[in-house]
């Protein structure tokens, strides 16, 4: 009978973490897109041979009580301990979850399929933008780690940058399609003797790294970027690294310099993680811009808000009808950016027929 009772309690916990799946498109607390469910088969009808692994994914992103569980273990860390962050010296952290760590080390490669289906996906966006009068530019924001990957003590590369994944998609990109597509990498690299460009306390680029990225987006749609007049002397004693992680202190020693870009003349709260729409009443440049995102944009606005007449933002990657109805008429140009660990999803990306 203790045996039964056992078995049957036993039986009911490993039932509760499927009691409640989240159905969420993205982690607030973690600033990164949850893994999307897969399929068992592809879209050429075959057996999805990685069905296993990804639905793993899905199902530890989702199952009911993942929270908890990561901020018990963080707990019993200690006060220097994080399922989430990397803790190296000089004040350096990163972001270990969402494959981040993998991306780094660049241990993963697209398969051929989905090579084709985020190609497909992406080609299907410019088509429509080009039939009607739209501009459309894919961009793949760097993770820091890829930036400032030097210091990164405690993990290693299993094969340099020139082989990653985002490298490897921009090249098949521009092999096979006409989208327009742009990866940082090297202009970061570049700037770096600016100033940091990254927190280091935080996942983000701040907005003079974003500001790198904004030039190159510029200059793809043929518009000539905004100037910062000066650079301001800033601190940044808490990020969302430190958040994440127990026991730390604020960096109040690190000093940033930030762009000072107090023009934008208008209305909008664009850090928000809802739809939002921004205004600027002295533009320069007459252009509407409707941009998919992720947090990585938020740096990005300024520049955005500064630059058009109008911006809006959504958080996600997938395109709907609603969106193509509203581009219609309110759009000019069509952004789609998202940070280089969270690409994974973007294979199982369907665009909607109009």
């Amino acid at each position: 009978m203790i045996d039964k009772i056992f078995i049957a309690i036993l039986g009911v916990l490993l039932l509760i973490p499927m009691s409640h799946i989240n159905m969420d498109e993205k982690s607030m607390s973690e600033n990164r897109t949850l893994a999307v469910r897969p399929t068992l088969f592809t879209d050429e009808h075959k057996l999805n041979n990685k069905f296993g692994v990804e639905y793993d994914k899905w199902f530890s992103d989702r199952f009911f009580g993942r929270g908890a569980l990561i901020k018990i273990y963080n707990k019993q860390s200690g006060v220097t301990g994080s399922l989430q962050v990397l803790s190296e010296k000089d004040n350096w952290l990163f972001y270990k979850l969402g494959d981040s760590l993998r991306n780094f080390a660049n241990m993963d490669r697209f398969t051929d399929t989905e090579l084709e289906s985020i190609k497909n996906y992406l080609t299907d966006i410019n088509n429509w933008c080009k039939k009607h009068n739209k501009k459309f530019v894919f961009f793949i924001a760097p993770d820091k780690n890829k930036i400032y990957g030097e210091h990164i003590t405690k993990v290693a590369k299993k094969h340099p940058d020139t082989a990653s994944r985002s490298r490897q998609l921009i090249e098949y990109l521009h092999k096979n399609s006409d989208v327009v597509a742009i990866y940082p990498y090297d202009a970061l690299h570049a700037d770096k003797d600016i100033g940091l460009l990254y927190y280091k306390n935080d996942t983000h680029w701040n907005t003079l790294g974003a500001y790198t990225g904004y030039k190159l987006i510029m200059r793809a749609l043929n518009i000539t970027p905004i100037k910062y007049n000066k650079l301001n002397e800033i601190k940044h004693p808490t990020g969302d690294l430190t958040n994440m992680h127990t026991g730390l202190m604020p960096d109040n020693t690190t000093v940033y310099l930030l762009p000072d870009i107090n023009m934008f003349d208008g209305v909008c709260a664009f850090d928000v993680r809802d739809d939002t729409h921004c205004e600027n009443t002295h533009p320069v440049v007459r252009a509407s811009v409707f941009t998919y995102r992720d947090s990585f944009s938020i740096a990005l606005g300024p520049w955005y808000l500064n630059t058009f007449q109008s911006v809006d933002f959504r958080w996600r990657t997938d395109v709907r009808v609603a969106d193509l109805e509203y581009i219609k008429q309110n759009a000019d140009i069509v952004i789609l950016e998202m940070v280089e660990r969270n690409l994974t999803g973007l294979p199982y990306q369907k665009f909607p027929r109009d």
